[in-house]
């Protein structure tokens, strides 16, 4: 890992001059947000505290509550990401109802159980498009998708790219369109 790599994990702030930004080049990158040089001290100090508010939430546990019934939940989609599971048999695993714990979800995540697994499933699938070299229909299968086409789309819908033009542009191989 270079000097640089490590430096845009802590601060995923870009500098970039003026006549020559690309915003989603450098979105697509993994930085946060991005300064146009030179910098104005007022906007270099908003930046940076809007950075530093990132990542403070982004170093919090990935999809984690702390109501213990919606992370219950959290945990046993987890574990059985590649299975079909239905709200009413969540809610009966849990111990609770299929109202109560929809509107625990709601409270925690803004969304309810099955859109924040599909959530976590999509950021899963990109994850392993970026580190693997598994085929689109293994990701797809290792995410409870029996149709690669059906994961191709609801990869599309989430992340407005196919799942191959992902790996590619995360690979450096193609720009973004």
């Amino acid at each position: 890992e270079s000097h640089t790599d490590s430096y845009v994990r802590r601060i995923p702030l870009a500098l970039v001059a003026e006549g020559s930004l690309d915003r989603r080049a450098v979105y697509s990158k993994g930085y946060f947000d991005y300064l146009l040089w030179p910098p104005i001290e007022q906007e270099l100090l908003s930046r940076l505290a809007a950075c530093t508010a990132e990542i403070a939430r982004r170093s919090a546990p990935p999809f984690f509550s702390a109501d213990p019934m919606v992370q219950d939940s959290c945990d046993l989609l987890a574990q059985q990401v590649d299975q079909k599971i239905t709200l009413s048999k969540l809610a009966r695993m849990i111990g609770t109802n299929r109202t109560t714990l929809v509107n625990r979800f709601e409270a925690s995540f803004n969304c309810g159980p099955m859109t924040w697994l599909r959530h976590y499933r999509m950021t899963l699938a990109a994850g392993s498009l970026r580190n693997g070299h598994e085929s689109v229909a293994t990701v797809a299968e290792s995410l409870g998708y029996e149709n690669s086409n059906n994961f191709s789309t609801a990869f599309k819908a989430f992340h407005g790219l196919s799942p191959l033009r992902y790996r590619k542009m995360v690979a450096g191989r193609e720009k973004p369109a």
